[in-house]
């Protein structure tokens, strides 16, 4: 829908040959809408904005835990491909990588609007329902999970695991992608993004998009914590849900 809205709304502009758009998700095997594809959506903005996409499409996003067995050959098969080599080199994410625009899901039961949204397909493939997601996580950015704080070992354990299935990007990958741009103004790391006050364009470093509801308020709020996030574009009720959750709570009085 953002890739779409962007595409109408635009004015034409020069073809900006220097800017590569890079697909950070290869795709899960349950089918879904292929038009939401993260390769599908960088080949979009690169149209819009002149330039050059990567694609990781037939790369698979992550190993289902019925063959965690082959978990070895399936991540040698998606790093096979020359584009996952390029945006991964040495199975990192390339710090050259100076903008992630990405957004975050909640787990949903299927009941629930919205059930069947992209991140919730790459969790059926991989093999997990959205209660098991609900214990562990406040949910995720970018298909990476954000564990809750507090977990007793064993959920860690099981999260750890679970991450070492996940085939792209790292919470260390993005935390490190924040703070290039926090820095990246000087060792005071001050700056606003976009501008180092000296007309040397700053890079924009991790960019979340977001809509409203109190669970991805909960979320973004501990992207926040975790150094993950450079930029934040919300609506008027998600604003709204954070500033009520950031809001101290009034002291009981005894009577």
């Amino acid at each position: 829908m953002l890739v779409q809205g962007i595409r109408e709304l635009s004015p034409p502009v020069p073809r900006l040959e220097t800017l590569t758009f890079l697909p950070l998700r290869g795709d899960p095997i349950n089918g879904g809408d292929a038009r939401t594809s993260s390769s599908v959506l960088a080949a979009g903005l690169a149209e819009v904005f002149g330039a050059s996409a990567a694609s990781l499409a037939g790369t698979p996003a992550v190993v289902p835990r019925a063959l965690r067995t082959r978990r070895a050959a399936i991540r040698a098969y998606a790093e096979h491909a020359p584009d996952f080599r390029r945006i991964f080199p040495a199975g990192r994410l390339d710090p050259a990588i100076d903008c992630v625009l990405t957004s975050v899901g909640v787990p949903k039961l299927a009941a629930e609007p919205g059930y069947g949204t992209w991140s919730q397909r790459f969790h059926q493939t991989w093999g997990c329902d959205a209660l098991w997601l609900a214990r562990r996580t406040y949910g995720d950015i970018a298909g990476v999970f954000v564990p809750k704080p507090g977990l007793d070992s064993a959920a860690a354990h099981e999260l750890a695991e679970a991450a070492r299935d996940w085939i792209g990007p790292t919470l260390a990958d993005f935390r490190e992608c924040a703070a290039r741009c926090a820095t990246a103004g000087g060792p005071a790391g001050d700056e606003p993004a976009g501008s180092r006050g000296d007309g040397i364009s700053m890079p924009p470093g991790m960019v979340l998009i977001a809509t409203g509801g109190p669970l991805r308020a909960q979320l973004i709020l501990r992207c926040c914590e975790l150094g993950l996030v450079n930029t934040l574009v919300v609506d008027h009720e998600l604003r709204s849900e954070m500033l009520a959750l950031l809001q101290p709570e009034p002291p009981t009085t005894l009577l």
